[in-house]
């Protein structure tokens, strides 16, 4: 819902910029989470092939 919400005039509150800013820098996005997501698996106990 937060990345959907509007302010009282209608523009975004966070959605717009976060978007924006995800598209500008999509590689880095990608990379980071991938590691995230790379960080849940092993704790789970699989591990990279």
């Amino acid at each position: 819902y937060l990345l959907r919400d509007t302010n009282d005039q209608g523009g975004s509150l966070l959605g717009d910029e976060l978007f924006a800013l995800l598209a500008r820098k999509e590689e880095a996005y990608q990379e980071l989470l991938a590691k995230h997501i790379g960080k849940h698996l092993l704790l789970l106990g699989l591990s990279k092939q």
